[in-house]
């Protein structure tokens, strides 16, 4: 889905909190909606940086940005929006094998035009062979238009 982070999952599920009540004070509230729920795109495009800057106080900052990145990335691909096309080619092009093949994968899964020429021009650059495979299945879905749930 479009889950990046987050254990609220686990609050839903968690047999203790069916005796919880919903509450109106406003310390349980996030401080700013862009930073409980970013966009995909601010993720997509956070450099190392920005990344320490953003969540240097924060849970997230114990994940680091390689998988922080990866699952805005499973996100993307998910969404298949071509609006991702292009912050989506950029991490082709990241230090990160992880981020390079998620990458690769959510490419994979959009339908956009563009997507078969950075797959293409990245699978000719790419020198990690977990990533090599993944940008080989992401353009083979492109091309033959099947979409590959492995």
């Amino acid at each position: 889905g479009n889950w990046v982070f987050g254990c609220d999952i686990c609050q839903t599920v968690c047999p203790f909190n069916r005796f919880s009540r919903p509450t109106a004070e406003q310390d349980f509230w996030p401080a700013a909606v862009d930073v409980a729920m970013p966009k995909l795109e601010s993720l997509l495009t956070l450099t190392e940086e920005q990344f320490e800057r953003r969540y240097s106080s924060s849970p997230i900052r114990r994940i680091k940005r390689a998988r922080l990145i990866r699952n805005a990335c499973i996100a993307a691909g998910n969404w298949g929006h071509v609006s991702l096309i292009q912050p989506l080619s950029i991490l082709l092009e990241d230090p990160a094998p992880i981020v390079r093949g998620h990458a690769a994968w959510a490419l994979g899964q959009i339908r956009g035009e563009q997507t078969g020429k950075h797959l293409e021009n990245a699978f000719e650059l790419e020198t990690d062979p977990q990533v090599k495979s993944e940008l080989e299945v992401a353009i083979a879905n492109r091309t033959l238009g099947w979409k590959y749930d492995g």
